[in-house]
């Protein structure tokens, strides 16, 4: 695939319009609920089905402890790692993509994630969304205060996951 599919602000504002508002802690029971408002189908317990225009919908949906926490979701075609094309296009994409996100939120980026390559956008709701670089598609991450706050407290105390993220 040498033309992946990106996802326009005009498709993603009113996605993140109802995530970015998201109140904290929310029980694991109401995300069905969530996904429904996003006029997204569950499929399984932690995997729903988005109407992007993307090849890939999988949306998964963490639950820890029986709270919600987090959501990830498509906003490129996915590309195979050999398709260089693919990779300079989604590489390109990643900085347009950074701008959409922020002109949705209305938001400026609030630093880089912790120990890989990606922006993240701190949210009034103490609960964060994270653009990871991965160089084969771009995912957004939406994180629950909890899962937020425990990244934050890393980084207060000097955590370097690196290490871990490598075995």
């Amino acid at each position: 695939m040498s033309n992946p599919r990106i996802v326009t602000a005009e498709e993603l504002k009113p996605i993140l319009d109802v995530l970015a508002i998201l109140q904290w802690p929310i029980p694991f029971s109401e995300a069905p609920h969530i996904i429904e408002q996003l006029g997204w189908q569950m499929v399984t317990r932690n995997v729903a089905q988005s109407t992007l225009p993307v090849s890939l919908k999988i949306v998964t949906v963490g639950d820890l402890s029986g709270q919600l926490s987090n959501i990830e979701f498509w906003l490129s075609d996915p590309i195979n790692t050999g398709d260089t094309v693919g990779k300079k296009i989604i590489r390109a994409a990643f900085s347009e993509v950074t701008s959409c996100v922020s002109q949705c939120l209305n938001l400026t980026p609030t630093g880089n994630l912790l120990g890989r390559s990606g922006i993240k956008w701190d949210l009034l709701s103490g609960g964060c969304i994270n653009l990871p670089e991965t160089g084969h598609g771009i995912t957004i991450q939406v994180w629950s205060r909890d899962l937020a706050d425990l990244e934050r407290s890393e980084i207060s105390h000097g955590v370097d996951p690196k290490p871990n993220l490598e075995d």
